[in-house]
C-alpha cells in the first residue's frame, strides 16, 4: 500500500505522494503562478534596494491627473523613521526630490501618522508673461479753478474751504457744475475718485437756498438721489449734511433698504427736501406712502448708473420716472453719471432725459472737450466692447501675481503681513462670494493674532458684504473709514463710489465678472490725486486675462510670487514652538503657514463648515463667468483638490452642485401604508456644478386609458 505521508514543497513547486519511491511532479499553472513570480520579484527589488542604501522613489502619482481628483498632497499613515517592506524588513525613505524642494513636516499636532507634503509639489508651471506696454487712458484730477471763481453763496464757499478742506476743484467739477447751474440735463463720464459726488451736490443746494419763497421741510423732496447700494447712500447723505450746514431749512434724509419702514414714514411725514434712496426702497414708498408728495421734485440724480443697470435696477428707474412724470406739474433737471458708458447706461439716460450735455474728461485730444449728446454717442466706444477704453487714476500703480491654487491662500497672508509692517497701512481684498468673505476673516481673526511684532499689533480685519445687518454694515463702513490702519474683506457691494480715506492697497483676490468691475476696485485707492496701488491675483490658467485688460488700455506689471512670501521666513521661524522644527526656508516658512491654516480648520466644526461654504460657493462662482470669459477661465482647468487647500482643506467637499449649499435638505419620512416614492435618477452627463432638475430615466409607462364601450350598430 502507498504511504499516506504527503509533503507539501511550496519553495520547489513540486508536490510529492506516496511511499517515497514513487513521485508525482505536477507543474502549478495559472494565476498561482503570477501570484509566485510576483513575490519573487519583489524581494529581489527588496534585496536591490536595501543593498544599494538608497532612498525610495517617493510617491509615484504625478498630483495633476485629472481636474477634480482629491488633493495630490495629502499622505496619511506614512512613518518617516521606519517602513515595513514585504519581507518584514525595515528601511528608511528619503522624500522625493524636485526642482524648488521638497518638505514633509509633522502637523502641529504632533502626530507622526499624518504626514503633509510641501505645497510646492505637483503644481502647474507659472508661466512667463511678457510686459506689455499700452497706453493708459489718465485724466488729470484736479483744475486751476477755485470754487470761489463760482457764482456760489460766500456760506457754501466757506463750507467748502473750512469744513471740507477743499479750495482747488477738480476736472469733472470744473465742467459739471456750470452746467448743472445753468439747467440742463447732463450726463457726467468721469473715473472713480475723481468728486462726482459734490459736481452735483453744490449745485443742487446753490440752487435749493435761492429758491423764493424759501422751501420749508413741510414742503417735501425737492431733489431725489438715487444710488446703488446703501453704503454709498450714507456717504452721499453725509456729503449733503456737509453743505446744508449754513441752510437750516434745507433738510437731508436717508431712505434704504434695511431700515424700518415705520420710522422713514415718520421722517417723510415731517419732511426731506434733499431724499438719498436705494431704487428699492423708493419704489416701495412711492406706492405704499401716501405722505410721500413727489409734485415738487427738480432734481433727479442717477449716481453710478453703470452699477444700477448690473444690479438689474432698470425696471424701478422707469417705475420712478414714470411716477416723477405722473405727479409733478413742473420741468425736472436730470443728472446721471457713471465711470463707464454702457448699453444699460445709454437705455436709463433714454427714459429719463432730453437731450442731455455730455461731459466726459480724458488726458486723450478726442475726448477731451465738453461735447454735445449726438457728438458724444458716435466718439464713445459702449463698456464691454473690445475697444472700449477706461480711465484709470493719474497715481494708481497697477501689479499681479501669479499663484498656483494651493499657494494662494498663503500667498494672500504673507502679503497682507508684509505691507502691514510698520502701520499706517490700509488695504481692500475683493472677493467673489460672501462665504469667501466670512470664512477669511474668521482664518486670519484666529491664526495671523497670534503671529508675534508689529505686523500683528497692526492686524485690524473687517469684513463688509450684503448678507450682513444694516447695522452691522454701517459700523463696519464708517469705523474702516475713520481708522487709519486695517485691513477690508469685502465683495463687490463696496466696489462702487465709496470714499475709504488712506486705501493704498486694493487687493483683487478673484477676477471681477466685468472689465467695468476691475476699473471701480481700483478706484477705491488714489482718489482725489493721492497715490494707490493695486494687486490682483491670476491662477497659471488665468493668465490671458491680462490680454482682456490690455485691449482697454489697462497695463499691469508682474510681482513674483516667492517675493510676497519672503517676508514669512521671519515670522514662521519666531512662531515655531519647541517641539516643532524651525523652517529654515521661503518653501518651509509657506508651508508651515499652511499646517496652521489646515490645524485651525480641521480642529474646529465651526471653521470646517465655514470652509466648505466658501470652497462650494467659490465654486459656483467660477462656473457663473460671462460668456466672453469662458475660454479664459474654464471651471473644467481647476484642479478641486488644489482649490481646496485654498480654504484650508485636506480634500475637496463633496455636493458642489446644491443650490443651499450649507443649508440641510429635510427627508421626508415615509408614512406608514403609503406607497414608495420612486428615486429620482440623475444622467451620467450631468457635470455636478449645477443642480438641474432631475429627470426619470428609461421607457415613459403608457397611461392607462378608459375603453370607448361600442354600441351596437
Amino acid at each position: 500500500m502507498m504511504d499516506s505521508s504527503i509533503t507539501l514543497n511550496l519553495a520547489g513547486t513540486n508536490l510529492q505522494v506516496g511511499d517515497g519511491s514513487s513521485q508525482i511532479k505536477s507543474k502549478i499553472t495559472g494565476n498561482r503562478v503570477k501570484r509566485i513570480k510576483g513575490r519573487r520579484q519583489l524581494k529581489r527589488k527588496q534585496r536591490k534596494f536595501k543593498d544599494s542604501g538608497e532612498g525610495g522613489s517617493g510617491d509615484t502619482s504625478d498630483g495633476e491627473g485629472v481636474a477634480g481628483s482629491e488633493s495630490a498632497d495629502t499622505r496619511e499613515a506614512v512613518d518617516t523613521q521606519g517602513q515595513k517592506t514585504g519581507d518584514g524588513r525595515s528601511r528608511k525613505r528619503k522624500p522625493q526630490g524636485d526642482n524648488i524642494g521638497n518638505v514633509l513636516k509633522k502637523t502641529k499636532s504632533g502626530h507622526s501618522g499624518q504626514i503633509v507634503s510641501s505645497l510646492f509639489r505637483y503644481n502647474p508651471d507659472i508661466p512667463k508673461v511678457a510686459s506689455s506696454q499700452v497706453t493708459e487712458c489718465k485724466e488729470a484730477v484736479f483744475s486751476s479753478d477755485s470754487f470761489s471763481q463760482l457764482s456760489l453763496h460766500p456760506h457754501m464757499v466757506q463750507t467748502l474751504e473750512e469744513r471740507l478742506q477743499l479750495t482747488q476743484m477738480t476736472a469733472v467739477q470744473q465742467q459739471a457744475i456750470p452746467t448743472i447751474l445753468q439747467g440742463q440735463d447732463a450726463l457726467v463720464k468721469s473715473q472713480t475718485g475723481s468728486g462726482k459726488t459734490l459736481a452735483f451736490a453744490v449745485p443742487i443746494v446753490q440752487k435749493l437756498q435761492a429758491l423764493e419763497p424759501a422751501i420749508v421741510r413741510a414742503d417735501g423732496p425737492y431733489a431725489i438721489v438715487v444710488v446703488p447700494t446703501r453704503e454709498l447712500a450714507q456717504q452721499c447723505l453725509q456729503v449733503f449734511t456737509q453743505l446744508v450746514k449754513p441752510f437750516i431749512r434745507i433738510v437731508p434724509g436717508l431712505v434704504i433698504g434695511g431700515e424700518k419702514r415705520k420710522a422713514e414714514k415718520a421722517s417723510i411725514r415731517k419732511g426731506i427736501n434733499i431724499m438719498v434712496c436705494t431704487p428699492g426702497r423708493l419704489v416701495d414708498h412711492l406706492e405704499n406712502t401716501a405722505s410721500l408728495r413727489v409734485d415738487r421734485v427738480e432734481f433727479l440724480v442717477l449716481d453710478e448708473a453703470d452699477r444700477l443697470c448690473d444690479l438689474g435696477y432698470e425696471k424701478h428707474i422707469a417705475q420712478i420716472v414714470t411716477a416723477l412724470n405722473t405727479r409733478s406739474n413742473h420741468g425736472r433737471q436730470t443728472i446721471l453719471l457713471s465711470a463707464t458708458l454702457s448699453d444699460g447706461v445709454e437705455r436709463m439716460a433714454g427714459i429719463s432725459m432730453e437731450d442731455p450735455k455730455h461731459i466726459s474728461l480724458s488726458d486723450r485730444p478726442d475726448a477731451n472737450t465738453t461735447s454735445s449728446s449726438s457728438g458724444a454717442a458716435e466718439s464713445h466706444h459702449k463698456a464691454g466692447d473690445s475697444g472700449d477704453t477706461f480711465t484709470v487714476p493719474q497715481n494708481l500703480q497697477q501689479y499681479f501675481v501669479i499663484t498656483p491654487s494651493k499657494l494662494k491662500l498663503v500667498t494672500l497672508a504673507a502679503f497682507i503681513l508684509g505691507k502691514l509692517r510698520g502701520g499706517g497701512s490700509k488695504m481692500v481684498v475683493f472677493m467673489a462670494t460672501q462665504d469667501a468673505v466670512e470664512f477669511h476673516h474668521h482664518l486670519f481673526t484666529k491664526t495671523l493674532s497670534d503671529i508675534p511684532g508689529r505686523d500683528a499689533d497692526n492686524l485690524m480685519l473687517f469684513r463688509l458684504h450684503g448678507d450682513m445687518e444694516q447695522k452691522d454694515r454701517t459700523e463696519v463702513y464708517q469705523t474702516f473709514s475713520k481708522s487709519d490702519r486695517g485691513v477690508l474683506l469685502c465683495t463687490d457691494v463696496a466696489a462702487r463710489g465709496l470714499h475709504l480715506a488712506h486705501v493704498q492697497w486694493i487687493v483683487q483676490y478673484t477676477i471681477p465678472t466685468q472689465e467695468a468691475e476691475y476699473i471701480h476696485r481700483v478706484g477705491r485707492t488714489a482718489r482725489a490725486g493721492a497715490k494707490g496701488e493695486s494687486l490682483l491675483f491670476l491662477l497659471p490658467s488665468e493668465v490671458d486675462y491680462l490680454q482682456v485688460l490690455n485691449k482697454h488700455n489697462i497695463s499691469l506689471k508682474e510681482i513674483k510670487m516667492n517675493r510676497v512670501l519672503a517676508c514669512l521666513m521671519k515670522l514662521m521661524a519666531d512662531l515655531a514652538t519647541d517641539g516643532e522644527v524651525r523652517p529654515r526656508d521661503l518653501v518651509e516658512s509657506a508651508t508651515h503657514l499652511q499646517m496652521r491654516f489646515e490645524n485651525s480648520v480641521q480642529g474646529h466644526e465651526e471653521m470646517l463648515s465655514l470652509a466648505r461654504r466658501g470652497f462650494k460657493s467659490f465654486i459656483r462662482a467660477y462656473a457663473t463667468y460671462p460668456q466672453h470669459l469662458k475660454s479664459i477661465l474654464k471651471i473644467h482647468d481647476l484642479h478641486l483638490g488644489h482649490v481646496a487647500k485654498m480654504f484650508g482643506l485636506r480634500e475637496a467637499p463633496g455636493g458642489i452642485g446644491d443650490r443651499a449649499g450649507h443649508r440641510d435638505i429635510k427627508k421626508h419620512k415615509q408614512r406608514p401604508g403609503a406607497p414608495r416614492r420612486k428615486k429620482l435618477q440623475v444622467s451620467e452627463f450631468d457635470s455636478g456644478f449645477t443642480k438641474t432638475k432631475a429627470k426619470r430615466l428609461g421607457p415613459k409607462k403608457k397611461k392607462n386609458k378608459k375603453k370607448k364601450i361600442k354600441g351596437p350598430k
